[in-house]
């Protein structure tokens, strides 16, 4: 199912997204930086962050 809804979702999420984005890459950054200090947590937030963006 997916891959039939991803070119419908596109042009709606690029609006949405583009406030998202920000607040995103400075939360992915901490979120980054959080892991290389080794917080098996952060580094599990990560890849979800990354799967939804993806």
């Amino acid at each position: 199912m997916e891959p039939l809804m991803e070119p419908l979702m596109e042009p709606l999420m690029e609006p949405l997204m583009e406030p998202l984005m920000k607040p995103l890459v400075g939360l992915l950054m901490e979120v980054l930086t959080g892991a290389l200090t080794e917080q098996p947590t952060n580094l599990k937030l990560l890849v979800i962050l990354l799967k939804t963006i993806n």
